[in-house]
């Protein structure tokens, strides 16, 4: 290859490289010093050149510049040549499948297949999380089987109460349903209540009423105040005691102070006139608070002074009801039933499972000859078509239009 040749070839790697780099780049340097080295090397040949004949001169000339073309062009038919193999080899990965299609008109979604859709979905997520909740939930909530496997009547369903509801999150003061809303369901399910213990117990010649529930928080105290609010409405001799000497508070349904009370009068620190309160304005209704929270209250319980002071009540009252703690966390209530003439556990509908139920029975009768009977507060109706979504209150009509 002559030097011209390769000159070419210096000059087209610049031009190529001058699209890419700028002129301070190391590659365009270093081709300008070649091309420059080439240069000087030609023109050191031109300068031998001059001296031969003018004829020769020539002819050199001619003979450089038609191999320098020749070169060239070989170069760039070469170019040409690799540029059409690489187009050929080129394989387009797009084709048409079909023509687009104008709209002819405005689209609307279709309204009646998308509701139909989603009332099938709807229906369908409802039924699988009843599924679901029917699978994994363990509670009981038919009174019939409740029954059936306890062995133990039911004397009441106690409906849930919106009114009750609402004020429960009031824990220091609450007031009496019966007084609120005597017409509420909840309050009737609690007269039944009472005409079932009035068949029950005193009218067999009892008068201690125990009432304990299984688990915290399943109406226990609603049921005992409320009770006995309706049993003194018929101007029987109440008294209502709160023998929950851990976390009893029925003080807060009578605007009442806890101390003195039960506690203070077993220990001896207080008198019976000086604990018992009188309720409201009523002549017949009295209670006993819990008195102050002893660090022994199954060992108070447990004592002979509960049992000679529920003997000396039974002969001042027509009725004595002896509120005390949940029966499957503590022995309290094992130990009040000894006194009592029948016991009344309080569940909660669908709130516990039968084995809990059969066992807390089993703690409360502790005398042969002691009755038991469940109250289930709390019912609810399932899908809102139970009886009481049927028939709803039964009250007399209010205001003018009565007669």
């Amino acid at each position: 290859m002559t030097l011209s040749q390769q000159l070419l070839e210096a000059q087209q790697k610049k031009l190529e490289y001058s699209r890419l780099y700028e002129d301070n780049h190391p590659m365009v340097i270093s081709l300008n010093k070649q091309i420059a080295r080439y240069q000087a090397t030609i023109g050191k040949a031109s300068t031998k050149s001059k001296s031969l004949p003018g004829t020769q001169q020539e002819v050199l000339k001619l003979t450089r510049d038609v191999t320098v073309a020749t070169a060239f062009y070989e170069s760039m038919l070469d170019k040409i040549q690799q540029l059409e193999v690489v187009r050929a080899g080129e394989v387009g990965n797009a084709r048409i499948l079909d023509s687009a299609q104008y709209p002819t008109g405005p689209s609307y979604p279709d309204r009646p297949r998308g509701i139909i859709l989603a009332t099938l979905v709807g229906f369908a997520l409802g039924f699988g999380l009843l599924l679901l909740k029917k699978v994994f939930d363990k509670g009981v909530s038919d009174a019939a089987r409740i029954e059936r496997m306890s062995r133990a009547s039911i004397f009441a369903q106690i409906p849930q109460s919106r009114l009750e509801w609402r004020q429960n999150s009031r824990m220091r003061q609450r007031a009496l349903l019966s007084d609120l809303d005597p017409d509420d369901l909840a309050v009737e399910g609690l007269r039944n209540l009472r005409t079932a213990l009035e068949f029950s117990l005193l009218g067999q010649g009892g008068k201690v009423l125990g009432i304990s529930g299984l688990t915290p928080r399943v109406g226990k105290s609603f049921v005992s105040a409320n009770l006995a609010s309706l049993f003194a409405m018929t101007g029987k001799r109440i008294l209502l005691i709160d023998a929950d000497l851990r976390k009893g508070r029925l003080q807060a349904f009578f605007e009442a102070a806890r101390a003195p009370g039960l506690s203070d009068l077993l220990s001896g620190r207080t008198t019976l006139e000086d604990s018992i309160r009188r309720v409201g304005k009523s002549a017949v209704f009295h209670f006993l608070p819990t008195g102050t929270f002893p660090s022994n209250p199954a060992e108070m319980l447990g004592s002979v002074q509960l049992g000679d002071l529920i003997q000396r009540l039974k002969r001042d009252y027509d009725l004595v009801i002896v509120d005390t703690s949940p029966a499957l966390l503590v022995t309290d209530p094992s130990l009040v039933m000894r006194h009592v003439d029948h016991a009344t556990l309080v569940l909660e509908q669908g709130g516990h499972s039968m084995a809990d139920i059969q066992e807390a029975i089993r703690l409360v009768k502790v005398k042969p000859d002691l009755g038991v009977s469940l109250v289930l507060n709390k019912c609810r109706d399932q899908l809102g078509f139970g009886k009481n979504s049927r028939y709803g209150r039964y009250a007399p009509t209010r205001g003018p239009e009565a007669g």
